[in-house]
């Protein structure tokens, strides 16, 4: 009886700490974020080979696409809303939804009918890794976030 209640009290302390672990992840989340300027989409495989239609990104497409990512602005409220807003070319857009840091402490954003995971790692407090999961092949492979 004492090894199953010794079990039962082992499990029950892993399972909180791997809840309060979440919940640490998510605190640490909650703000305003922006990509880094340094290095912070690298690798980008020479240049998106084989992007899109097999075909590489000109260098002034190549261009657009960075701009595009530098000016990123993530929004992670503590209610679980989510926003980010950037810039194309001369064009600017926004998309909004739903975020949480799920069981496995992934990243889990919900906008209309996309749902994205990304593994995360908070480098430094205020730095934040962000790793795709289940991308395709000449998509941003990772990326650097610092709070603002």
């Amino acid at each position: 009886m004492k090894i199953i209640l010794s079990v039962s009290v082992f499990c029950a302390v892993l399972l909180s700490s791997g809840i309060g672990y979440a919940q640490d992840k998510a605190a640490m989340l909650a703000g305003i974020w922006k990509i880094s300027n340094e290095n912070s989409h690298l690798p980008m495989e020479a240049k998106y080979l084989n992007y899109g239609k097999g075909n590489s990104l000109t260098s002034d497409q190549f261009k657009r696409l960075q701009a595009s990512l530098d000016s990123r602005e993530y929004v992670f409220s503590n209610d679980g809303f989510f926003k980010v807003d950037w810039e194309y070319g001369e064009n600017s857009y926004q998309d909004e939804g739903k975020w949480h840091i799920d069981d496995n402490s992934k990243l889990q954003i919900h906008t209309g009918d996309t749902h994205l995971v990304y593994t995360i790692e908070f480098i430094e407090k205020d730095i934040l890794l962000m790793i795709p999961e289940g991308q395709e092949k000449g998509q941003v492979k990772r990326f650097v976030l610092i709070k603002q």
